[in-house]
């Protein structure tokens, strides 16, 4: 009996100890698939670090050296103050949270830096019950700025957006600025969010979209089929920090997390190692860049693989990529003139400068242009100027909006715009504001809320 109980204590031991062993293994190998331990994007099967990501390769934000930069692009040397300013260190912009008509929009924020108002809208300095009386106010002339975080004025205060110097410059003749700008969102996100407005019952006079480096950024890093592209940050991880929760089976609502146990076992390192040990080939074909997300086979470990590889699949993909952008463009382009029209708005459409493409960008690390992905960017960015100016389509050309300003202290990070390249962007989007229809109606009234003498 004893001997008998010492050999199933040995084979118990055994097979633990060869489970263990094998899932060490397992999960080492997945880590190099995954680069979870290393700071660039890697193809599995590929030497890790070896070439890093265009996203890693910049200054990043705190360091020495970017330090030196912001305080002369800002001349000031008090770097507290300019930390404070971009809200760089326990940054208070909101979290993104679930929506059931959106994916997800901004959370409710309401400090110094970061307001917002109701379905969203981001003050522009003043407190919250000024925007959201002037928002609802039928005797106000609206402007609604849709777009990504450089249209929402990621790291900046209110009062340094492109909708704050946007809108001291047309209140003269009766209309108000609202941003509705959120981080991540592309020209598809904003249509979509555009069209809610609307349903809402908002009446806004003139629409714009200001982006395009969104865009180009999900259409590479989401693998699905273009009506149904989703956050380019990330499938997972980016949805648990931005407190979009996984929500257990049967809940109605978000993500569902079955906690089956044929679950378990597909969630085993062993198990994904083997599923997921030859799709090299396959993540680098461009047949992943069509998938249906509403298909029995679909795998979210799968396309969480692809987005963590999508800089050097984009690069090799890119022609293919680029033509599906420019399909998508035209498609969200004629949908929101069309509903824009409907509503009695005027729109404008503008493609945005791109810090990553601007090579007078201090943010960037030398060698930046031969970094993973930036070969996708440059030809995705040089083929949508080429199709502006060709196309019949009435979208403005922002791109080189920036370059006149001598001083060179036209961004924050590797894409995002300081306040005085905002102002200078408010400059150009009412150059061309002032020959829209709508814009030469005047709406100048003696009527002015009481929380627009204050800051506002």
């Amino acid at each position: 009996m004893i001997k008998k109980f010492l050999y199933l204590l040995f084979f118990i031991g055994f097979f633990s100890s060869a489970f263990f062993l094998t899932d060490f293994y397992a999960k080492n190998e997945l880590k190099k698939m995954n680069n979870l331990d290393c700071p660039a994007k890697r193809i599995e099967g590929v030497s890790r670090c070896k070439k890093e990501d265009v996203m890693n390769y910049i200054i990043h934000p705190l360091s020495t050296e970017w330090n030196n930069i912001v305080k002369k692009n800002f001349d000031t040397d008090e770097i507290e103050l300019i930390k404070q300013t971009m809200r760089v260190e326990n940054m208070p912009n909101p979290h993104w949270i679930y929506h059931p008509r959106l994916l997800y929009v901004k959370g409710r924020a309401n400090n110094k830096f970061y307001t917002t108002g109701q379905d969203g809208v981001r003050s522009n300095g003043e407190n919250r019950e000024c925007t959201n009386l002037l928002l609802n106010d039928k005797n106000i002339a609206k402007i609604f700025i849709f777009g990504g975080s450089t249209a929402e004025g990621h790291g900046l205060p209110g009062f340094r957006t492109i909708s704050y110097f946007l809108n001291q410059m047309v209140k003269s003749n009766g209309y108000r600025v609202f941003n509705f700008g959120t981080g991540a969102y592309d020209f598809k996100r904003s249509s979509d969010y555009i069209s809610y407005l609307l349903k809402r019952g908002h009446k806004p006079d003139i629409i714009i979209f200001f982006g395009g480096l969104n865009q180009i950024t999900s259409n590479s890093k989401s693998p699905y089929r273009q009506s149904d592209k989703l956050i380019f940050h990330g499938w997972r991880d980016s949805l648990k920090d931005s407190g979009l929760k996984y929500l257990k089976k049967g809940d109605g609502q978000g993500l569902e997390d079955s906690f089956t146990l044929l679950q378990r076992i597909k969630n085993l390192n062993i198990v994904k190692f083997f599923k997921y040990k030859n799709t090299t080939e396959e993540i680098k074909s461009k047949k992943i860049y069509n998938i249906s997300p509403f298909e029995d086979n679909f795998d979210p470990h799968f396309h969480e693989l692809v987005f963590l590889n999508s800089a050097e699949v984009a690069d090799k993909n890119k022609v293919f990529l680029t033509e599906q952008l420019l399909k998508s463009y035209v498609i969200e382009d004629d949908f929101v003139t069309k509903i824009s029209q409907a509503y009695g708005a005027d729109f404008l459409n503008i493609f945005q400068p791109f810090g990553l493409i601007d090579t007078r960008n201090p943010m960037k690390k030398e060698g930046f242009s031969s970094a993973a992905g930036f070969e996708y960017y440059k030809y995705a960015y040089e083929s949508m100027k080429k199709f502006i100016q060709l196309s019949d389509k009435n979208i403005i050309d922002g791109t080189k909006w920036l370059a006149e300003n001598s001083d060179n202290n036209n961004y924050i990070d590797l894409n995002h715009y300081s306040g005085v390249a905002n102002k200078i962007i408010a400059e150009k989007i009412f150059d061309h504001l002032k020959q829209q229809s709508k814009y030469k109606e005047s709406k100048i009234n003696s009527y002015v809320l009481d929380c627009e003498r204050g800051e506002y």
